[in-house]
């Protein structure tokens, strides 16, 4: 509030990537909330929301909200940020009934892929450094909720998982049965280590991985609910979701 003091608009101008999990979207909603409580009028440059227009996975119970999920919008939920924060102010979803004097500058033109692709230029957070990445992660992200790695602390974040105890070639023979015929999965294994201002302290450590790289996966959400599946299936002692249960904050 104190950072608030003295101003005469808030300017919110941040790359979103199109993903309920990732955090920006609670940055925004807060931002809004002190926003309105001081009375200053919150002005949102808009940006493309490079994972397009379509709409999957599940919504959020708000049971389950948290900074990683606020409402009750779908993982891939399709809007820009002009149109998410005029939703959480038309929604009523700001607490005591605030309502934000909000004004959206609309993206002007409809975005190409090239337009995609350059919304990652620079990355918009460490760990999310291109648009397959963005995309893979809708899906992976879910294993923060597990004991898992998820690439972290690798110059491949979201495009390879794994786990010491995982044999690499029987995981990726037990997940073919649920790719799509343009999936396309690989062994892999590596060690995780920690990367300053990327990963500090990424599962792992120093320890040697197996696991899949994702070369190409057409619905990374479902392709991530049969992977635990399998992992359960496969690996019932070692293959643990965290016991502070962040699976259900991050699926909802």
């Amino acid at each position: 509030q104190k950072m608030l003091s003295g101003l005469d608009v808030l300017v919110f101008d941040i790359q979103d990537i199109g993903v309920r999990y990732y955090t920006y979207i609670s940055t925004l909603a807060l931002a809004m909330e002190a926003a309105a409580e001081k009375a200053i009028p919150v002005l949102v440059l808009d940006r493309l929301n490079p994972l397009g227009t379509e709409v999957k996975g599940p919504v959020l119970d708000t049971e389950f909200s948290s900074f990683v999920g606020m409402y009750p919008i779908a993982v891939r939920h399709g809007m820009t940020f002009g149109e998410l924060a005029t939703m959480i102010n038309e929604e009523g979803w700001l607490p005591d009934g605030l309502k934000a004097n909000l004004k959206v500058i609309q993206y002007m033109g409809k975005p190409n892929e090239k337009d995609q692709e350059r919304a990652f230029k620079p990355p918009p957070s460490p760990n999310m450094p291109d648009l397959e990445t963005a995309w893979n992660y809708q899906g992976l992200c879910l294993l923060e909720g597990t004991n898992i790695s998820e690439g972290r602390g690798t110059d491949k974040p979201f495009k390879i998982l794994g786990a010491p105890f995982i044999n690499n070639l029987e995981l990726l023979q037990a997940m073919s049965p649920f790719l799509d015929n343009n999936d396309e999965l690989d062994t892999v294994s590596f060690i995780p280590h920690s990367i300053p201002g990327k990963s500090a302290n990424p599962k792992y450590q120093d320890i040697l991985c197996h696991g899949l790289k994702i070369i190409n996966l057409k619905d990374p959400i479902q392709c991530t609910i049969h992977l635990f599946k399998v992992l359960e299936t496969l690996y019932p002692k070692e293959f643990q979701f965290l016991g502070t249960n962040f699976i259900d904050n991050l699926y909802g």
